[in-house]
């Protein structure tokens, strides 16, 4: 009797929330419904085991852009701003905050003759999982998962038959650098193997790699994890990938505005002068020090950095993708959706035309009915690409 009676209150617990929170928004939750996380478990176990069990046959023949051939192809920077989520276009009183920000990059995209297209893109989860996010996006699958995604890159897997927006690239002369600034991190401690299958990264850059000696910013909140200002390691990457030769590719993720935040007070107006040990970082500690004022900081900080990175770089004809992996936490609630922002700027004014015509805005406010998916990225680009810099076979290369 005792057990029943266990068992018919442990009822009501087991269905909390049963509603409120779909399975897998985020990637770590604290509270969970045991019955709905088991029978999800269940229900998306085994999808993901039928495309787990698929072979390289299967992987390849999903390849669109396997024929696919550039001449005279741009250099091409992503960046992904951490936790840069719609919020910062959709909600008045965060864009208000951040609008002389927004209106300097726009102005200064338009003199250094930069064309922009700009859209909300949902992303693969709310918050957190950045990797899975951008994986999503350059990818052209919805990979929201961690087990899936540790699957899919595995040695033996036969995922590798498919080609990403890397994948495609490589193929076509380019020199793949990736950008991965995390200080404090041990080598035993990062599978660099998964990571570079992934990225199809000729060059990966860590923060030894920078030859960075100036003060760093901490990292998650934690004293052994830090990285140095994302405006260093931008501009620094940025030289030495184009040192390496054209075309190339370069794959950044910023890391001050990760949550709890600590971005650098405001950009210098020289980024070397940052690479001094004798340096104090005036880091932006408001007078709240509320998590949305911090976040407001930190966004108003990396739009600064990226508006001179992309207005000084803009002449040497590079495309920049320029895109958020989640909403902020602790700052956007579940109601605000899981889109971000996605900008494609270039001097090529018919390749941002391309994603005009694919449902992007025409501007840097993303304002249009069109919502597409983070996994929508991939096919657009290269078709993109493909219109503007494709060559028949019968071109010379």
């Amino acid at each position: 009797v005792l057990l029943l009676v266990v068992a018919v209150a442990l009822v009501p617990p087991c269905l909390y929330n049963l509603r409120r929170y779909p399975y897998q928004k985020v990637i770590y939750r604290s509270v969970y419904s045991p019955t709905l996380h088991f029978a999800r478990n269940l229900e998306v176990g085994r999808g993901y085991q039928r495309m787990i069990n698929e072979d390289a046959a299967h992987f390849a023949a999903l390849n669109r852009f396997g024929g696919l051939t550039l001449r005279d192809a741009p250099n091409i920077v992503f960046v992904c701003i951490e936790s840069y989520g719609g919020v910062v276009h959709t909600q008045p009183a965060l864009r208000a905050r951040l609008a002389p920000a927004l209106e300097r990059l726009d102005s200064q995209r338009q003199a250094a003759g930069l064309h922009v297209a700009s859209v909300l893109s949902e992303a693969p989860l709310f918050t957190g999982g950045s990797w899975l996010s951008y994986t999503t996006f350059t990818y052209g699958l919805r990979i929201d998962n961690l087990v899936l995604y540790d699957r899919l890159f595995a040695p033996d897997s036969a995922f590798a038959a498919y080609e990403s927006v890397f994948h495609v690239l490589r193929r076509n002369g380019y020199r793949n650098h990736l950008l991965g600034p995390l200080g404090g991190v041990a080598a035993h401690d990062v599978d660099w193997d998964r990571i570079q299958r992934n990225f199809q990264a000729d060059v990966m850059i860590d923060f030894d790699g920078l030859d960075y000696a100036g003060p760093t910013l901490p990292y998650m909140g934690l004293a052994h994890r830090f990285a140095p200002p994302d405006q260093y390691a931008l501009n620094a990457t940025y030289e030495r990938a184009r040192a390496s030769g054209a075309p190339f590719s370069l794959f950044i993720l910023t890391l001050n505005s990760h949550f709890p935040i600590a971005a650098h007070a405001a950009k210098v107006a020289a980024w070397r002068t940052l690479n001094d040990h004798a340096l104090s970082h005036d880091v932006d500690q408001t007078a709240e020090s509320d998590t949305t004022s911090r976040y407001v900081a930190a966004m108003r900080y990396e739009l600064d950095v990226i508006t001179d990175f992309v207005a000084n770089h803009a002449a040497d004809d590079t495309v920049f993708v320029v895109f958020g992996d989640h909403q902020p936490p602790f700052v956007a609630t579940d109601d605000m959706g899981v889109t971000t922002p996605v900008h494609i700027l270039s001097r090529d004014a018919e390749l941002v035309a391309q994603f005009v015509d694919g449902g992007y805005v025409d501007g840097l406010a993303p304002e249009t009915d069109n919502t597409p998916r983070h996994e929508d990225f991939m096919p657009l680009f290269l078709d993109a690409m493909a219109s503007r810099y494709g060559r028949t076979p019968e071109e010379p290369a």
